[in-house]
Parts: C-alpha cells; structure tokens; sequence
C-alpha cells in the first residue's frame, strides 16, 4: 500500500494495504526463510519508506527493483527467528502481481532477486508471502471473481519458479489479518479506548477479494494458504487499545507501529506466532 495516497481519500488509503536501506540478506550459507509481499509484510519505518519513494520519484533508484525499505521486526523476521532460520526479505511497499508500469514493484522482480541472490535454494526451509491487496482496488472496476483470477492466472507461474528454485521448502501464502469490523473501519484513535468509525463496505469488500485470491492460489498451485480470519477476528482497526494489530491513519494508543492503516507492532508478533506454529 502506498503511503503517499492516504490523503487522497479514507478509502483510498485503506486500499493501498521494508529498517534500512542495505540489500536483503541472502539464505545462499545458512537455512532461511524467504520473505516476498507488499507494505504489510515489509513493514517500513514511515521516514524510510518517504525517503525511499523521493528517491524513486527523482529517478535516483537503479537497481531494477525499487529502493524498498522495511523493518528488521516485521513477523517473517520475526518468524523467521522464532523457526531458528535466517530470514531474507525481499517484499516492497506498493507490490503488484498483475501491474504492468514499471514504476510499480513488481512480485515477479521480487523472485528475480531472491533467484539471483541464490537465496531460493535447496536449503531454503520455508517461503512465506503476503500479497494481493495491491491488486484488489487496482482491479476495482472488474467483478470480484475476475479481479481474484486476473491475480491468481498471474502468481501461478511465480508460485512455479520459487518450487523450482526452492523444491524443499513450506510455500505459504499468509492471509491479511482482519481489517473491518461489521463493515466499519476506524479513522483515528485519539484517546484511550475510543475511536472514530465510519462505514467502510467497500474496504471489507477488499479484504475478501483478497482472502479469495490467497486461498484460490492455493489451491490452484498446492501451496499452503494461513488464514488470519477467525484468529484476529477480534484485532481490526476498530479493537480496543489492548486488541488492535491494524493502526488507524492518527493512532496515538494503540502502541508502537510503522506505518499508518498497517500492522503496529501487536500485530506482527501475533502473525510471526502463528507462522512459526503452523
């Protein structure tokens, strides 16, 4: 999700749903754990992903694959550490499987770099990926069902080259933890325990376009698909202080967080847990 469309609008925000600015660190030594995705996955520190997304603006970035900032505590590092395995990211904030502007990252460059890296190996234990939120408001025009097959058509022959690549790791597709609650999403939580909510049908109508898109890749590729529903059923943007994993766009009380409308803190430790139980 793209920060720097939160002001167009609250849904607009809400549908653009990794600390350092060094390469990822490669799995060729050492068994690991391989990390692609989106914003939600790579969990940047809000400076750096500004920074970062200046630098792409003025045409600074040429590497191939976008300068991506994320965070060193996000839950596939987190997983990663709690399975005992060296955790090499790759996921990037605003990642699409299905775009085809070049000023997009891409899932596809992603698999490239891990490849090159020779971090996707036979000593590559698990793969964990979170993504397909990017491409549901992108595809906001399209029926759900075509909007989900547009992805998974596309992710298949990525799914194809990281078995390849990785024949003797867990592939698992991680869902999106709960967002909405009763159709509402949260714009701020200013005070201990109260909150801002407004209707938001057409941000729960994205959650699920995105849980179908993770389970139908599933199954049509014979990967593992976690899903986060009913586990943070409790924990969207409208939870109360000691239960909310999602920020709001203001959030003053709902603990240490990155970035607004993504996971705070609570939440990656939570998700990190149920990888590394699953």
């Amino acid at each position: 999700m793209k920060l720097r469309r939160y002001a167009t609008s609250l849904l607009g925000a809400l549908a653009l749903v990794a600390a350092g600015w060094s390469a990822p660190a490669t799995g060729a030594e050492s068994n690991n754990l391989v990390i692609f995705g989106d914003s939600v996955a790579a969990d940047p520190p809000l400076g750096a992903y500004l920074a970062g997304s200046s630098a792409d603006r003025l045409g600074l970035n040429t590497t191939g694959l976008r300068s991506c900032p994320r965070s060193d505590s996000s839950y596939g590092v987190q997983a990663a550490h709690l399975l005992g395995l060296e955790a090499s990211d790759y996921s990037c904030s605003g990642m699409s499987a299905i775009s085809k502007d070049p000023a997009v990252p891409q899932f596809s460059q992603q698999v490239d770099a891990a490849q090159s890296d020779g971090s996707l190996s036979a000593r590559t234990q698990r793969v964990v990926i979170t993504a397909g939120f990017n491409d549901t408001y992108s595809q906001n025009s399209l029926a759900d069902d075509q909007a989900v097959g547009n992805y998974v058509g596309a992710m298949i022959p990525q799914i194809q080259r990281i078995r390849a690549a990785a024949p003797n790791a867990r592939i698992q597709l991680v869902g999106y933890p709960t967002i909405t609650a009763n159709s509402d999403v949260c714009l701020g939580h200013l005070f201990p325990n109260s909150s801002v909510s407004v209707p938001a049908g057409i941000v729960e109508r994205f959650e699920n376009e995105a849980e179908s898109m993770g389970a139908q890749l599933a199954a049509s590729t014979g990967v593992e698909f976690l899903s986060l529903k009913q586990a943070t059923a409790g924990n969207g943007m409208c939870a109360s202080d000691a239960d909310r994993y999602w920020t709001s766009i203001i959030d003053f009380t709902g603990g240490p967080a990155h970035l607004p409308i993504h996971l705070n803190a609570r939440g990656h430790a939570a998700v990190a847990n149920a990888i590394a139980a699953s």
